[in-house]
């Protein structure tokens, strides 16, 4: 604590004057370990000052002589300096770099390249642009992204990316890096260990969220807008970012086989939490879209489960033992076809079983929020909506030969039978997570707000087109999230694309990520 103070008294002048490169000696001056230098580029808004107290963590958990540089960036927004992924839009932040690790080399160090480099929200965009622009000119050793996260897609994935990579996330955190959005980069890293190994992916990209911990815990001090709660105590969190981020970095410098197999089992370890921690986000988001749509980038899906689900809970418990329901998802909206608003729902019965069976088609989309304030922005995992064609009760009656009035009462169309569908999806999405993630559950009931569903309402004149170009009303208050969804029924006697019932539904990957993070930030209105 006295060499924290020190160091902060040291600064004040210049941080009152506006912020200045920051330069940290190793802890141990007499220390024989290696001599290595991290880089270390703050988040948005965050004055550097604000990344010594864990710069000192990573140091002291650090089995190197660990110098740590933190620049001074523009207007404390680093984007700024590194506008895109190219020499020509990256110049200025890398000359604040070079700046930075002139006066480390001012001040004594001396040891060897390459270096590593370490950013924290903003500041791990700005790390992932700026490794990418300067991939054949700067020879990093690794690099680690706190609360942040490399592209999506493409060269510059995970998977892909040229530099060895730690995610190191936080359970609480409340923005872009929350846990459903981080199932991204996980299903990147699963996919590394299983094309290279376990061991290799541990070594070389791994994903790991901290149980407890919230965005702001990186720069402690620093509360982080719209961030949740830590539920760690600041040493506590900075211990924890410490031992991970010196694990990381013991992989990549000479040290002892006794050193590495500590840092392997440490990340390995925390690697098995996270998939714990993952499991049931991942499960929904699989229901939503068979492999995933809204994450993954690259369309693998060919249906959704959950609109399967949905086609049996739509004709009723009585039916639906009779009902064998096949999806096919449509991705995008083409025009001319194929599209959702081209795709039709069909019925074949099938008597040739000792129980008859009505195979049906369901037709299927998702859409997905994306972030509307430039790179690494705040969107939800989970759809925003997802678009069911189904056939109706009343045909699946009528095909099977079986009572219309069965266990829900009605006839012909039957009454908020999407609202039905969605309590479904919430009740699908809280036995998730109450099996998979426990205190997670805890939490909810602790912490979060529920749900209301308001009645189904209808698209003007019933019109398909308009239905598919329509939107469920979503909306999250003091109380709850309010969720109603926009319906199309047509009767068997109908003119018009008989006997069917359309329903944009809650998807139960959104109610997974409301009980995970977002029903316990501050609501819209």
């Amino acid at each position: 604590m006295t060499r924290v103070c020190s160091i902060l008294l040291a600064l004040l002048p210049l941080a009152l004057a506006g912020d200045s490169h920051i330069v940290l000696k190793p802890i141990d001056a007499s220390s024989t370990a290696p001599a290595r230098l991290m880089v270390f580029i703050p988040g948005g808004k965050v004055p550097n000052t604000h990344y010594i107290n864990t710069s000192l963590a990573i140091q002291k958990a650090s089995d190197l002589n660990l110098w740590i540089v933190i620049p001074s960036v523009t207007k404390r927004v680093c984007i700024i300096e590194c506008t895109a992924k190219s020499t020509t839009f990256c110049a200025p932040l890398h000359h604040s770099v070079d700046v930075a690790v002139k006066q480390a080399v001012a001040d004594g160090y001396a040891g060897t390249d390459p270096h590593f480099l370490a950013g924290h929200s903003l500041g791990g965009t700005c790390a992932n642009y700026m490794l990418q622009a300067y991939q054949d000119q700067d020879k990093y050793a690794a690099a680690m992204i706190f609360g942040s996260y490399v592209d999506e897609t493409g060269p510059g994935n995970l998977f892909n990316f040229s530099v060895p990579m730690l995610t190191l996330g936080a359970e609480l955190d409340g923005g872009g890096a929350k846990p459903s959005r981080m199932t991204l980069w996980w299903n990147q890293f699963q996919a590394f260990a299983t094309a290279q190994g376990m061991q290799k992916a541990v070594e070389q990209k791994p994903v790991i969220i901290v149980p407890g911990m919230d965005h702001s815990d990186f720069c402690p001090g620093f509360p982080v807008p719209g961030d949740l709660p830590s539920e760690l105590s600041q040493d506590a969190s900075l211990a924890l970012i410490g031992s991970h981020a010196a694990a990381f970095l013991s992989l990549h410098s000479d040290q002892s086989a006794a050193v590495v197999q500590k840092a392997t089992a440490l990340l390995t370890a925390s690697i098995g939490v996270t998939q714990a921690m993952l499991d049931p986000i991942i499960q929904a988001l699989n229901m939503e879209v068979d492999g995933g749509e809204g994450l993954v980038g690259v369309i693998t899906a060919n249906h959704s489960k959950w609109c399967e689900e949905a086609q049996k809970i739509m004709v009723g418990a009585d039916l639906a033992p009779h009902l064998l329901p096949i999806d096919t998802y449509f991705p995008v909206a083409p025009d001319p076809p194929p599209s959702l608003e081209h795709c039709h729902n069909n019925y074949t019965l099938d008597n040739s079983t000792a129980v008859p069976m009505l195979k049906t088609t369901t037709c299927s989309h998702a859409d997905y929020e994306k972030g509307t304030q430039g790179p690494n922005t705040e969107v939800n995992a989970g759809a925003h909506q997802l678009a069911c064609k189904m056939i109706s009760r009343e045909r699946a009656a009528q095909q099977l030969g079986m009572p219309l009035i069965g266990a829900t009462g009605y006839t012909g169309e039957v009454k908020n039978a999407c609202q039905i569908i969605n309590q479904a999806a919430i009740d699908m999405g809280m036995a998730i997570v109450a099996k998979g993630a426990p205190a997670t559950m805890a939490r909810y009931k602790q912490k979060g707000r529920t749900f209301c569903l308001g009645d189904d309402f209808n698209a003007p004149g019933n019109i398909g087109p308009l239905w598919v170009k329509g939107s469920i009303k979503m909306s999250d208050n003091a109380t709850c999230l309010s969720v109603a969804s926009l319906s199309d029924f047509s009767g068997i006697n109908s003119k018009i694309y008989p006997g069917v019932h359309y329903c944009k539904l809650l998807s139960p990957a959104r109610v997974v990520e409301w009980i995970y993070t977002n029903s316990m930030l501050a609501p819209s209105k």
